[in-house]
């Protein structure tokens, strides 16, 4: 998902293509009432590589790595979130079509672009994700986006020996207050959202409250799934009277 694509769905949505709000009585209600298939979209992970210099990249390679330890690890978690009774399955392993998969993400970080994430709740991700559902027969849909820097080691030096410079230039000329902070801080961002796999509205949604980590790492991966999915709504189906 390249910056370019991202840019064009916020201008779909901006003129009303990509995304719109739905009547509350044609969402999928929770909790279930009966057995029903989730489907934990795969993973939309970016890892960016920060050198000494600044320069920015991508790593493609990284990002797969991340994706793959964050899917395995969101199962748990969300496992034990909805008992035995519901069936989770990966977007791959239901054979959705990555095309889609990748249309249904883009919207989802477009929507949250144009307005706080919070207040996406209520709000469709349109026909991708009611198609997604259908294809893959789920009828909610989990899915996350999170992306994070890695500074090499020469970065943090310099950075490191920048701060404690600055430190102690704010020790001398302004008496002791501390008025440096990494350049880097907050270069990150991860949230998630369920979705109704009927209709594509978004049912909840939640945004971690620090950095991610690096993903690559199983520490980050459980504390990272952990903080996306402690809040979720009951998921257990419930039992009719």
């Amino acid at each position: 998902m390249t910056v370019l694509h991202r840019i064009a769905c916020v201008m779909l949505l901006v003129l009303g293509a990509g995304c719109s709000t739905v009547p509350k009585s044609t969402s999928t209600r929770l909790p279930m009432r009966e057995p029903y298939r989730l489907l934990l979209v795969y993973p939309d992970i970016q890892v960016r590589e920060l050198t000494a210099d600044g320069a920015v990249s991508f790593r493609t390679e990284w990002a797969d790595e991340a994706r793959l330890a964050m899917a395995g690890t969101l199962r748990e978690s969300l496992a034990a979130k909805t008992g035995l009774a519901v069936e989770i399955v990966g977007s791959e392993q239901a054979g959705a079509d990555p095309e889609l998969v990748g249309e249904v993400h883009l919207r989802h970080d477009a929507l949250g672009r144009m307005v706080a994430r919070p207040k996406t709740v209520g709000t469709t991700l349109g026909d991708a994700a009611s198609k997604l559902g259908e294809a893959t027969k789920s009828e909610l849909l989990f899915m996350m986006h999170a992306d994070f820097t890695v500074r090499t080691t020469g970065r943090k030096a310099l950075i490191g020996v920048g701060v404690v410079g600055c430190s102690l230039l704010s020790a001398g000329l302004l008496g002791g207050t501390n008025v440096c902070s990494d350049p880097d801080a907050g270069d990150y961002s991860a949230y998630a959202s369920l979705v109704d796999g009927d209709t594509g509205e978004i049912l909840w949604t939640t945004v971690a409250a620090s950095g991610p980590g690096d993903l690559r790492r199983e520490k980050a991966t459980r504390k990272l799934a952990k903080a996306l999915t402690k809040k979720l709504p009951n998921l257990k189906p419930a039992v009719d009277p």
